[in-house]
């Protein structure tokens, strides 16, 4: 029953090529035995959703001994997995645990490697032995986490949607590392001068996707304007956390990042508790900000 369920994670273009073994690993307590537990006795029971991750990677060959590591990509037995948002950054309704699964090894700089994961640490590691990102980008030119951008806009009334953050792009940062492994971070950076705004973990995204509401549709046009300007709602940096907001039954913060999918897909990481505007009106989603007490929206 298991298998046939983390089967249906994998989108692939050709048969996948799955490893015969009674052994899985799903996790503690394992997955089989949750599902057969709910088989037999009608009581649900909770696990951890990225444990379905590690299913699917064993199924394929792919077992590494050191389970603490973020993994993100792996490559092995001719083919490599890795979860589909991080090549769409696109959030759905369903399916947001989905994997690619593709024929060949996984190639980067004219090298094969069999792990892409994310560093615990992310500076001041000494035993990196190279580093770059998909844009070229000068290790000079990479400020440190902490980094402040100077270039904010300035912020409205809270009245249509809006994207605030045009100038803002997002980048994968590579470190290569020994044992054919590479570290991978997604970063936040400026069109206009290159600089680093904020770096985070590419994991963190599928972690909060699960707990976030997807507002699809509303009887209304999408682009559809407040009558007013919302006086209990404000706008706010897509890395930002608004203390006022938390416990609050009326303020809403929004970040005004419209149309932008990968700003979105970043500011989910940074904010708890939130709602993810999708094809519905400014409006229904205050609305329902304030009806389930949620204090941030995500345009």
């Amino acid at each position: 029953m298991m298998e046939i369920f983390v089967l249906s994670l994998f989108e692939s273009s050709t048969p996948i090529l799955v490893r015969l073994s009674l052994e899985r690993n799903g996790g503690h307590p394992a997955l089989d035995n949750t599902v057969s537990e709910l088989i037999k006795t009608g009581e649900s029971t909770t696990f951890e959703d990225i444990e379905l991750l590690d299913w699917a990677r064993s199924m394929v060959g792919h077992m590494f001994d050191d389970e603490e590591r973020s993994l993100i990509m792996t490559s092995g037995k001719g083919q490599v997995i890795y979860p589909v948002i991080f090549d769409t950054l696109y959030v759905e309704k369903q399916g947001y645990l989905k994997l690619y699964c593709l024929p060949g090894s996984l190639r980067y700089q004219n090298d094969t490697y069999n792990v892409v994961s994310s560093p615990e640490e992310t500076k001041d590691d000494d035993t990196d032995n190279g580093q770059t990102d998909d844009d070229e980008t000068d290790n000079d030119e990479i400020m440190d986490d902490e980094a402040t951008y100077r270039n904010l806009p300035s912020f409205p009334a809270v009245s249509k949607p809006l994207n605030l953050f045009k100038d803002l792009i997002l980048s994968w940062k590579v470190t290569i590392r020994e044992n054919k492994e590479l570290h991978i971070n997604l970063m936040m950076r400026s069109k206009s001068n290159n600089s680093l705004v904020a770096e985070t973990d590419p994991l963190f995204i599928l972690i909060s996707l699960r707990d976030i509401l997807l507002l699809e549709r509303c009887p209304h046009h999408r682009s559809t304007q407040l009558i007013s300007a919302d006086r209990f709602s404000s706008y706010i940096s897509p890395w930002d956390l608004v203390e006022e907001a938390l416990g609050s039954t009326s303020h809403v913060s929004v970040v005004p990042v419209d149309g932008a999918d990968d700003l979105r897909c970043f500011a989910i990481v940074y904010l708890d508790s939130l709602i993810l505007r999708r094809g519905s009106c400014l409006q229904c989603c205050l609305n329902l900000c304030r009806d389930t007490g949620v204090p941030f929206l995500v345009l």
